[in-house]
């Protein structure tokens, strides 16, 4: 084998390795966990208004995504974006308010967001893919899920 079909494979395994979608994330026992963008019911089932205050964040393009766990049938939001200014991808825990108006999410972690432009893609781009295949491992749910071996 040449150095050009050694270099193709390897290449070839590393493509497949990068998730494409959300959906390509979980690639095992997708029977008990599903990874999605929210739903527009679902963002409005946590608005509220949030007040001003300490932002930890500001993110820019911005997907909020549902991680569903189907066992005991909980959903869980998170916002998933970049940090303005920095360009670093940067995933949240679970949003339990989304304010739209005012730009505003809160977090369990009791941590508050800024909102600027929504992502405008379909789809995260791989970089954000990559990022919550390594906070799904860090989680402790990559191995279980089949989730890609992305780590930071």
């Amino acid at each position: 084998m040449d150095v050009e079909e050694k270099t193709g494979s390897i290449g070839a395994q590393l493509d497949a390795l990068i998730p494409k979608t959300l959906d390509d994330i979980i690639r095992e026992n997708r029977d008990k966990a599903e990874i999605r963008l929210a739903t527009k019911e679902e963002v409005c089932a946590l608005h509220t208004s949030i007040a001003p205050g300490t932002v930890k964040k500001n993110i820019e393009d911005w997907y909020l995504i549902n991680l569903y766990i189907k066992l005991s049938s909980q959903s869980q939001v998170i916002l998933l974006g970049y940090i303005q200014d920095e360009g670093s991808p940067w995933i949240t825990s679970v949003v339990t308010g989304i304010d739209l108006e005012n730009h505003l999410i809160t977090t369990r972690s009791g941590s508050l967001y800024a909102i600027g432009n929504r992502g405008e893609e379909e789809e995260p781009d791989s970089q954000l893919l990559a990022t919550t295949c390594a906070v799904m491992h860090k989680w402790g749910m990559g191995p279980f899920l089949g989730v890609p071996p992305w780590f930071f």
